[in-house]
């Protein structure tokens, strides 16, 4: 049986960023944080945009980058 979890942390007003360079530690609290975490860290796969992975890198983690950009794309580590 395949099981997925859909799991973000968003502002009051639905964004997940105010802008593409401020992290969620600025906005989203602790305990949203640890939700979202714990989610995340019992997935087998992540499937997020190319901003979040470049802010989240972690080679050991399977993940699936959406971007409008390919040219040029390196994984950041």
């Amino acid at each position: 049986m395949i099981h997925f979890t859909l799991t973000v942390a968003t502002s009051r007003d639905g964004f997940i960023s105010r802008t593409s360079d401020e992290p969620p530690q600025a906005w989203a609290s602790a305990e949203e944080q640890e939700l979202f975490f714990r989610d995340v860290d019992a997935a087998d796969w992540a499937i997020m945009g190319r901003n979040t992975h470049e802010a989240a890198d972690k080679p050991h983690r399977r993940r699936i980058v959406f971007s409008s950009q390919v040219a040029g794309w390196r994984r950041p580590t």
